[in-house]
């Protein structure tokens, strides 16, 4: 059993899961990052949001399988063998709404997928792992997902 509301799961490079949870849509329940042993299938760790400010969503993590990365507002970056959440933000929106993150393992940037308010077209950016904005390109409404082709 993990949190409320899983919205996405990954696996280090040491066989560890990690479930990001949201909490519930009515904020019922604090929303958590929970590391799982994969062979006990014990929980390791569970790292607490802040409930009725915080919704993180779209948990990724590079190749090395070292560091996680996801959304909450911002874009932060998290390595496995932290201790804590992560404080400060690699890449911070503005009144923007970031909606998923993608990992393009060719050129280890990130796209992220922004919805802006969900009604006029949205965009994607590419940033590096410092958070530097490398790039952007108009999308249509909603981005959810990139293909990068080439």
């Amino acid at each position: 059993a993990v949190g409320k509301e899983p919205n996405s799961i990954v696996c280090d490079k040491n066989e560890t899961v990690w479930v990001l949870c949201g909490g519930g849509y009515d904020q019922a329940e604090t929303p958590s990052l929970w590391k799982i042993s994969s062979s006990t299938l014990q929980t390791l760790q569970v790292f607490h949001f802040s409930q009725g400010v915080d919704y993180p969503s779209s948990l990724i993590i590079n190749p090395a399988g070292d560091t996680l990365f996801f959304i909450n507002k911002h874009v932060y970056s998290m390595p496995v063998n932290s201790s804590a959440l992560p404080t400060a933000p690699i890449y911070s929106a503005t009144s923007d709404v970031y909606y998923s993150l993608v990992y393009d393992d060719k050129h280890h940037t990130l796209w992220i997928c922004n919805a802006k308010d969900y009604l006029h077209d949205g965009q994607v950016l590419e940033i590096n792992h410092n958070g530097q904005l490398l790039r952007s390109f108009p999308t249509g409404k909603i981005p959810r997902k990139v293909l990068r082709i080439n």
